[in-house]
């Protein structure tokens, strides 16, 4: 990722002024001074928050300058849409430093805080597959109750998809094309999701913690890949790196059920297909051939187990259920 940023020149001892091309030669990276390094992991950054990560790895000088906590307090807020709060920096979720709470909130997979999705959501199937996330969210009705279908005897439950994606390389989601989504439950049956809203795009609050230069960056990236896949953006939402997509969906439900927790203790996976880009990292150097490359991806949304789902379900009595939405509301 480094690799893609400009390469450092400076002037030659025979040179004062630097004007000779000769004399001219990259600087080594260890010359960098250390202001000059986070400025550049925070360029790759922009694009792929592991960099940071990797940069650790390096060496003893490279892994103190990517400890900062600057650059983890913007991977933070880049990451999951956080707001920006006036103690930014210093607020650290009970954690000690801003790479402790990116490593928390990375283990539990935890869900952006995005404008369509509220912030006491429960996620009840969840999936990652090459670095793309997938979280399933339930839209509640009265009293819990499935809904009913006018045109057939089933019913159905209303869920939201949320997609993120964490690679360098752009994602398409268009979940109404033929095979893009499959529930499987736990009886071994299967059925399809009809897909009310396709997925659109949505941003939080927290792109803004970004550095300006790495923002204007991802800009430019985002352009030449949307002007080589034009074609394909007609038809589906394409997600550039940390970029966030919400979709609705119907779940159909066996006529015997009546309420959300019934359903979804019957489910098991959710089998979502998406397309990857095989372009390379650097959207400078990738031709229109690489970038109009995509393959499919398939993303495994393992559903919540049945002590997790009826921990959130209280039943007041035989026709009414109440959703309890944190977990310390179920205590």
């Amino acid at each position: 990722m480094l690799s893609e940023l400009p390469e450092v020149r400076v002037a030659g001892d025979g040179d004062e002024g630097g004007n000779s091309g000769k004399d001219q030669c990259a600087a080594p990276i260890s010359k960098l001074c250390p202001d000059i390094l986070a400025l550049c992991l925070s360029f790759a950054a922009a694009a792929d928050q592991y960099a940071l990560n990797c940069a650790r790895r390096v060496c003893v000088t490279w892994c103190a300058v990517a400890t900062n906590e600057d650059l983890w307090c913007a991977a933070v807020h880049a990451r999951w849409k956080l707001r920006a709060r006036r103690s930014f920096g210093k607020y650290k979720y009970g954690e000690r430093s801003w790479m402790d709470v990116y490593r928390a909130f990375h283990r539990i997979n935890r869900l952006p805080s995005l404008s369509m999705i509220s912030s006491r959501e429960v996620v009840y199937a969840q999936g990652t597959a090459e670095r793309v996330v997938c979280w399933l969210t339930v839209h509640h009705q009265p009293a819990c109750r499935l809904a009913d279908d006018a045109f057939s005897a089933y019913k159905h439950m209303y869920a939201k998809l949320v997609f993120q994606n964490l690679r360098a390389e752009p994602v398409a989601v268009c979940l109404r094309a033929p095979g893009c989504l499959m529930l499987s439950l736990r009886d071994g049956g299967v059925s399809t999701p009809k897909v009310v809203n396709d997925a659109s795009l949505v941003d939080g609050g927290g792109l803004e913690a970004l550095a300006g230069g790495a923002c204007k960056w991802r800009e430019r990236c985002a352009e030449r890949l949307e002007a080589s896949a034009q074609e394909l953006q007609r038809s589906a939402c394409v997600l550039q790196p940390l970029q966030c997509a919400v979709a609705d969906v119907q779940l159909q439900a066996d006529q015997k059920m009546n309420f959300e927790p019934e359903l979804l203790e019957a489910c098991r996976r959710l089998h979502v297909q998406l397309l990857a880009s095989s372009a390379g990292g650097s959207c400078a150097a990738a031709d229109s051939a690489r970038l109009r490359s995509w393959q499919p991806l398939t993303v495994l949304c393992r559903f919540a187990a049945e002590e997790v789902v009826w921990r959130h379900y209280q039943q007041v009595n035989r026709d009414f259920y109440v959703h309890l939405d944190r977990d310390s509301d179920c205590k």
